[in-house]
């Protein structure tokens, strides 16, 4: 039997599409997140900043509850290679609460899939973050993009849905791709589309005047004031703040 045969069981692309431009002068619509839900947490104003830095220092500091995602980029970084999917990188989605199956271990560490996979991630720097104008490349939805190419191959995998392919592929590139859950997905009401990165980039790119700056460099700022570790992204700064604000009203709805 070909592992890599199995039938694909969801076809749900969320990167960007080969012609869209996030750029100041680009003809495609991309609606826009309304952040106002958001704002009690990542607006301005002391309130705000002060709910936003005690969730960080709550989350990876272990201050009253411990957050096994606080371990999620290190827990057996030792063994993972930057460009191979191991069997350390699958043990950390367990670090936030999602298990591969035993079927879709087998796929994912089958040779046909990590040679393919360890092709694509060589194509896609270590370094590159979200904010990046090179991010925009690796998102794209089409055949040329790696990044594209990474999401459909490890959605293949069987039990790999649309959350457990963006935290493994998190946490092979964590300053590029996104975590995406229910949490993230009802708060900013992404829905799950092609466009969906798309959406979330412009928002966090886009400059705020009453931050003046963007939003994911006002991340930024919250972390330092934190004082979590340096390894910790921008981009899941707001994951984080997000899901503890917002985690409660959404997983009990």
């Amino acid at each position: 039997m070909n592992i890599l045969a199995t039938t694909c069981r969801w076809s749900v692309p969320i990167f960007l599409r080969a012609g869209d431009a996030l750029t100041e002068g680009s003809d495609v619509v991309v609606s826009e997140i309304d952040g106002s839900r958001v704002a009690r947490v990542l607006g301005t104003g002391d309130e705000a900043r002060g709910r936003a830095v005690g969730h960080l220092r709550e989350y990876f500091g272990n201050e009253g509850e411990f957050f096994t995602g606080s371990l999620f980029e290190t827990f057996a970084q030792a063994e993972s290679d930057p460009y191979k999917i191991g069997t350390g990188d699958l043990l950390a989605l367990s670090m936030l609460s999602v298990a591969v199956t035993g079927e879709g271990a087998a796929y994912i560490m089958s040779d046909a899939f990590q040679a393919e996979a360890t092709a694509l991630l060589k194509k896609i720097p270590v370094d590159v973050s979200f904010e990046d104008e090179a991010a925009a490349v690796h998102l794209r939805e089409e055949g040329e993009s790696a990044g594209s190419q990474l999401w459909t191959l490890v959605g293949k995998a069987p039990g790999m849905g649309l959350t457990k392919t963006s935290k493994l592929l998190a946490r092979k590139r964590p300053t590029l791709f996104p975590v995406y859950d229910k949490v993230i997905d009802q708060v900013l009401e992404l829905g799950g589309t092609h466009m969906m990165w798309a959406k979330y980039r412009s928002w966090l790119l886009k400059d705020d005047p009453a931050h003046g700056k963007t939003l994911i460099a006002h991340a930024g700022d919250l972390a330092a004031a934190a004082g979590i570790p340096s390894h910790i992204s921008p981009l899941r700064v707001v994951d984080v703040v997000i899901w503890m604000e917002f985690r409660s009203e959404v997983l009990r709805a």
